[in-house]
């Protein structure tokens, strides 16, 4: 949930913000591809959420969910770059990477149920306490 709460709103602002991100690190020059960067902006929370799930399942040394994933994360990227590649190009690619984190993490949530007994519910909820986490992680990094 932490995670969720911190990289939903990044992933927003990156979207809102992408032009002037892009002008800002690498020139005006990129900007055009704020389109692109807003797509991949759409897989940053399944990502997230796949790779925490992927590290509990690290931590429970259950290896057999992982590769699972990974499968169903690397096939259908697979796919989605065959389809959506000739049809709209590097978006298209953006895309697909968006795609394919959305069904790992799909996968990830249903072997985390199935195997862990980790209820999704949980992992969507934020909780109060989450916030605190973050306040008081980003206190412990101030120098």
């Amino acid at each position: 949930r932490v995670t969720l709460v911190a990289i939903v709103p990044v992933a927003i602002a990156l979207s809102v913000l992408a032009e002037w991100v892009l002008a800002l690190l690498y020139g005006q020059a990129f900007t055009p591809a704020s389109e692109v960067l807003r797509i991949l902006c759409l897989g940053l929370a399944p990502y997230a959420v796949k790779y925490v799930l992927l590290q509990g399942f690290k931590a429970h040394d259950r290896t057999k969910p992982i590769a699972a994933v990974e499968a169903v994360t690397v096939g259908t990227g697979a796919f989605a770059l065959l389809l959506f590649v000739p049809s709209i190009g590097i978006a298209g690619a953006a895309l697909s990477f968006s795609v394919a984190q959305t069904a790992g993490m799909i996968h990830a949530i249903i072997r985390a149920r199935r195997d862990l007994g980790v209820c999704a519910a949980s992992l969507f909820c934020p909780a109060a306490s989450d916030l605190e986490r973050l306040r008081a992680l980003a206190a412990s990094r101030r120098p």
